[in-house]
């Protein structure tokens, strides 16, 4: 599959506006709209998933099962490992930031191992691991695509698309008293976490389909563009909050128009040299930053707890820390536990052809 540089330049850096998103306390400035980062990816994910994975369905090379297992397999290990590790950082005391809603938390644990919504809690559905929403949303979708690409028409996903911009529009200014698109991630707005997927995966599935014949063949290795495209992405994650209305405007434009052209510009754009390499170092511990940052997060806190301090009071050096620690840590679990358990899932789960 060909690799496009500048989309695993924005996946990287995306990473750590997540992460600062999550530990707003210990950075001492409130990223509000790098939820949005969310979005970025599932349009990204869509894009790739038509090389990685469509055109094999559509060859024979793989079929659904293959396709969901794979998936799987990518997903599981490190969700995996954070909700054990916030089981045992709870046991030891880690306590703050985290609300089980009036269940024993054993039992909230234990629904959190499946990956799936707790359908019995009130208000927070994924309690030992908020951000894994996404994660659940993601699988679904890949659920539903494999097993209906091959029949897919460009039609059929422009309807989707459509349809789904509609529910965007409807839910960022009706759905949170805020405004904007966060949403997904409670039992009240679930479905909106469908709807932001089934538009960016979907436009990205799109986007892969109507440009590969010919818009790809030619890169440019322009790295101060790569730069100033992800300076976009950046101011479009850092702005705080500013009132309703507002923070729908913005959210909608970021979604249905920025990213977009975020994408389609970063395709055409190649670079080497030290931007490459920061590249290289970050995109491959993108999804173990996001998924192991909860656990770790909480963690902060009772240090500061045990130190008799506010997470505001060490704030920001406790969040640059926070983030050389999660990249070291990632690093580390990405090469000792990660690819050699994918490998060993892969060996057992995989279908022999």
């Amino acid at each position: 599959m060909k690799r496009f540089i500048t989309l695993d330049f924005y996946r990287g850096v995306a990473a750590i506006f997540i992460l600062f998103r999550h530990a707003l306390e210990f950075l001492g400035y409130n990223l509000y709209t790098s939820y949005l980062a969310v979005d970025l990816f599932y349009l990204i994910s869509g894009f790739v998933f038509v090389p990685s994975s469509g055109d094999k369905l559509i060859a024979g090379k793989s079929d659904a099962w293959g396709v969901i297992i794979n998936r799987f397999i990518r997903l599981y290990p490190l969700y995996f490992a954070s909700i054990i590790l916030s089981g045992v950082f709870y046991y030891f005391g880690a306590h703050a930031n985290v609300n089980t809603a009036g269940m024993p938390y054993w039992q909230a644990w234990l629904i959190s191992l499946t990956m799936g919504p707790n359908i019995f809690a009130p208000y927070f559905m994924f309690q030992i691991n908020g951000p894994a929403w996404y994660l659940f949303v993601d699988m679904v979708g890949a659920i539903f695509f494999a097993l209906t690409y091959k029949y897919l028409k460009n039609w059929m996903l422009w309807v989707v698309v459509i349809l789904s911009a509609i529910g965007l529009i409807y839910g960022a200014f009706h759905s949170d008293p805020r405004g904007g698109l966060d949403l997904g991630w409670i039992k009240s707005n679930l479905k909106y976490g469908f709807c932001r997927f089934t538009f960016s995966f979907t436009l990205g599935v799109l986007l892969f389909r109507i440009l590969r014949n010919g818009f790809f063949e030619k890169q440019y290795n322009l790295p101060f563009v790569g730069l100033a495209l992800c300076a976009m992405m950046g101011l479009s994650f850092s702005i705080t909050k500013i009132n309703h209305d507002a923070d729908a405007y913005i959210s909608l434009f970021s979604v249905l128009i920025l990213y977009p052209f975020l994408l389609i510009a970063g395709t055409k754009v190649d670079f080497n040299g030290i931007l490459a390499k920061i590249t290289d170092f970050l995109s491959p511990i993108s999804y173990t930053i996001y998924v192991l940052q909860t656990a770790f997060i909480t963690l902060a806190y009772y240090f500061c707890k045990l130190a008799g301090v506010t997470a505001k009071q060490t704030a920001p050096y406790s969040a640059i820390v926070l983030m050389v620690f999660m990249i070291g840590f990632s690093i580390f679990m990405n090469k000792y536990y990660d690819a050699p358990t994918r490998a060993l899932m892969a060996k057992y789960l995989k279908p022999r052809r």
